[in-house]
């Protein structure tokens, strides 16, 4: 009976052992793993501080090749995951009805222990002949309206004195 207890506590003490070794490299896989990760968080906002949806967002490295390209979500918001090291790169932002935006001299490195984290804010100024355009619109709405309501009651006029049937 005391040989049995003795082997039960050797075939425990084996597999406790045995566990803990692949517990720890299972964890030092996952570590290493994410170690070697740049998550890059850009928000991307108007001038008045609205988030810019479907902006896109190039990290480029220092040959002004685009390492990737990513759309910003409806909240302006959009996370990169990095691989390799940026040394000297850039990220550039543009979106339609803006002028686009260019971050220049980005270094970002990972470490061996840690992920590493960067966030970035960045305000896009209105395109001007967007701008020009919708001012346009907003002085001159009422005159918009009214001309295409004129065009539109001499459309129906012409086709009437032509004797023409108009069928709504």
């Amino acid at each position: 009976m005391n040989k049995k207890i003795l082997m039960a506590g050797f075939l425990a003490a084996l597999f406790l052992i045995i566990a803990g070794i692949f517990a720890g490299v299972a964890h030092g896989q996952t570590v290493t793993g994410e170690a070697k990760k740049i998550y890059v968080d850009v928000y991307v906002v108007d001038e008045k501080g609205n988030p810019v949806p479907n902006a896109t967002v190039q990290v480029l490295n220092n040959l002004s090749a685009v390492v990737t390209s990513q759309l910003t979500n409806e909240k302006g918001e959009v996370l990169i995951v990095l691989t390799t090291n940026l040394t000297g790169g850039a990220i550039k932002v543009s979106a339609d009805g803006f002028e686009s935006y260019t971050i220049q001299n980005v270094t970002l490195k990972y470490n061996t222990t840690s992920p590493v984290y960067a966030s970035y804010l960045v305000t896009l100024q209105g395109n001007g002949y967007v701008d020009k355009a919708r001012n346009i619109y907003e002085e001159h709405k009422t005159a918009v309206i009214a001309g295409g309501a004129v065009i539109f009651f001499v459309v129906v006029v012409i086709a009437m004195a032509k004797g023409k049937r108009i069928r709504w």
